[in-house]
Parts: structure tokens; sequence; C-alpha cells
């Protein structure tokens, strides 16, 4: 991951997410597949100050999640409610300490009484951008043949 300091602020820093691969894929279930791809703009986790003597935007184990969520987010195909509780489900899968994950899941629903709207930084649509590289990387997946040997796994 490399920092993006044109569009960082003092408060809130923007990472860059660099693989070797095309996307990151993470399977919350077998049956829905969520692509994290290459280029993707995170704030990682939006910590409240107050919380992160207890927890870090770094977090290993939330870290997963912490992507994951942002995708969701990006993409509002899920209710708000559905979207939060996958920060508990992939802390979980990930093996992340109890207490911390329930502290960010009950920060994140905290939080949620403020609207999403397009995070726009120093004139750059982060949102859009992100929105526009996840829907280019879902078609590129499902042409390729891991969506095929996807569909095998599944059994359809």
């Amino acid at each position: 991951m490399r920092p993006m300091p044109e569009i960082s602020t003092k408060w809130k820093t923007y990472w860059k997410l660099e693989t070797p691969n095309k996307y990151l894929i993470f399977y919350l279930t077998p049956t829905a597949p969520i692509l994290i791809p290459n280029g993707f703009i995170t704030d990682k986790g939006s910590i409240p100050l107050f919380f992160q003597n207890i927890i870090s935007n770094y977090d290993r184990e939330l870290l997963f999640a912490f992507f994951v969520h942002d995708v969701e987010c990006e993409m509002q195909r899920l209710t708000r409610f559905t979207t939060d509780g996958m920060i508990y489900e992939v802390g979980t899968e990930m093996k992340a300490n109890w207490l911390r994950k329930n502290i960010v899941y009950t920060v994140v629903r905290a939080g949620n009484r403020y609207g999403k709207k397009d995070s726009i930084v120093r004139g750059f649509n982060v949102s859009k951008y992100n929105r526009e590289l996840i829907a280019a990387a879902e078609t590129e997946f499902i042409k390729s043949n891991e969506f095929k040997k996807h569909l095998d796994f599944v059994g359809v």
C-alpha cells in the first residue's frame, strides 16, 4: 500500500492498494466473492482518536474487514446494517480479538447516522473513482476463467 499525500489531509490519510494481482478476492460466503481491485483508495479504518490506543488503523486482523466494508459502502448494494455487520463477520474470519472487533462494529454502527456521501477530497471524487474501479474489476472477473471455476465450485 502506498500513501497518497496529494489527497490526504491532516486528519485523514488515504492509501492506494497495490498488489501483484488485478484484485484481491475475499469469500465471506462461498457464493458471494467480494473483489477489492488493485488501485482501490481507502482510508483503512476510520477509527476515532479516542479509540486509537485500543485499535489501530493498521490492525492486521481487521485490515481486510476495513477493505471489505469500504468496498461495500462505495457500491451501496446492501443495506448499511448488513454492510456494517460485515466488519464483525470478516473480523471473526480473520481471528480478530473479540473486544477490538466489537468496538469497531459499535463505533461504525454509531457513526451510521451520518448519511453516506461521496468522498471528495481536494476536488478529487474518491468514491466515483473507486466505484468505476470496482465495476471494471467485477466485469473482468465475470469474463475470466476464475469466475467459471467459482461457479463450478458453487455447483451452478
